[in-house]
């Protein structure tokens, strides 16, 4: 079973700017995931994706992290795999969007949380935003942590 979340990350500046994103799937549960990518299970997946276009090419947090060219916008994709069947409640946190003087001076960084609730057999979403909420700093990343 999978877990999918889209999202596009844009820069609307006549800049380029750094974007260190990071993904992590938390549950009510207390189990915590990774973003991942699938290769094998993208046809399936951008069929999924109502803003799907024929010639869309999407990212994940690991490659679509780093410089982002001015005026630009790259989509992207989570896939979190066998997340807990128990869980009612989860919360994507995305890290590294906010700005850059939180996260260059170790700062406060704040996330951008998404909150979603299980009713019957689908995820409803309860609110999105920027938190304070560092619920998720416990976890280890491959790239050495938040």
């Amino acid at each position: 079973m999978y877990i999918i979340w889209f999202y596009n990350l844009g820069n609307t500046i006549d800049k380029p700017i750094v974007v260190p994103i990071e993904v992590l799937l938390v549950t009510d549960t207390g189990e915590k995931y990774p973003d991942a990518y699938y290769p094998d299970i993208m046809e399936h997946v951008a069929a999924l994706d109502e803003d799907h276009k024929g010639d869309t090419k999407y990212q994940y947090a690991a490659i679509a992290k780093g410089e982002l060219a001015p005026k630009s916008t790259k989509h992207c994709v989570a896939m979190f795999e066998d997340v807990d069947p128990k869980a009612r409640r989860l919360d994507i946190f995305v890290t590294g969007i906010s700005h850059f003087f939180f996260w260059r001076w170790r700062m406060v960084d704040y996330s951008y949380k998404i909150t979603y609730e299980k009713e019957q057999n689908y995820w409803k979403l309860i609110e999105h935003g920027m938190t304070k909420d560092t619920s998720h700093r416990s976890y280890e990343f491959e790239t050495g942590g938040w």
